[in-house]
């Protein structure tokens, strides 16, 4: 029997976005006929099934016209807050017309806009104009790092090693060059990638997030995915990534 080819039954990125685009204005009626009503109470089930309350904080990826957003924000209060995010601007449209108490946020759920680069952004504007004691201090100094000394002291050692930079100016260059956002266009073009590529991951790393690597790996062909369930475990396995980063750089 024949094997699918790679991509087969799926559409490039953009045109799903156009796709949704169209339909927006009667995408809620089509979900009520083809449910025959029966949509509405999944996304109660379904926003049940989150087990949030008031105060808690919640993102629903892909909100189209908000219905499921709207649901779990009448279960976080007003104390709490939810964020509907969408690619396509034209369902987004629709949800906002519903409810301007809850954050809609035009992005792709494979390109989330989130905060963990608002914090780099900020470590590498602490580390200009300093020397380089003072742009070490800066870093090992940071609330959320003594915080994760305290419970793990062996990385008070480790962040001293990899932080120690005789250049803190061009640091906070790299740091930007880092998480700095380039966006696919069409991700569907990554299947085109023929050169080999290793992928390491961390599983819960903002940075190196377990779930984009699987993403990458499944669209690039020659890709190789090594995934690990934590720092402590990639540490611990260094001499043998560095010996397998070694033997794929000289094929």
């Amino acid at each position: 029997m024949a094997r699918p080819r790679p991509g087969a039954g799926r559409l490039p990125e953009g045109e799903v976005r156009s796709m949704f685009d169209r339909i927006a204005r009667v995408y809620d009626l089509m979900n009520r006929v083809m449910t025959a009503g029966l949509d509405a109470r999944w996304r109660e089930r379904a926003a049940d099934l989150a087990a949030i309350g008031p105060g808690s904080a919640v993102l629903d990826v892909a909100t189209g016209t908000g219905d499921l957003a709207l649901a779990l924000a009448r279960r976080v209060g007003p104390t709490g807050r939810v964020v509907g995010l969408d690619f396509s601007p034209e369902m987004l449209a629709v949800a906002r017309r519903k409810s301007d108490a809850i954050d809609w946020r035009e992005g792709n759920a494979l390109d989330l806009p989130f905060p963990w680069v608002e914090r780099y952004e900020a470590l590498a504007a602490e580390l200009e104009g300093k020397t380089p004691e003072e742009a070490l201090e800066a870093v090992l100094s940071r609330p959320e790092r003594v915080a994760e000394y305290l419970r793990t002291p062996w990385k008070l050692e480790l962040d001293r090693m990899l932080w120690e930079h005789e250049h803190p100016e061009g640091l906070a260059r790299a740091i930007r060059e880092v998480i700095r956002d380039r966006p696919v266009a069409d991700r569907e073009a990554l299947r085109a990638v023929t050169r080999p590529v290793l992928l390491v991951c961390i599983e819960g790393d903002e940075i190196h997030p377990a779930e984009f690597g699987h993403v990458l790996h499944e669209l690039m062909p020659a890709s190789e995915l090594v995934v690990y369930p934590s720092q402590e475990a990639l540490f611990a396995a260094l001499p043998e990534l560095v010996e397998r980063v070694g033997r794929f750089l000289l094929g």
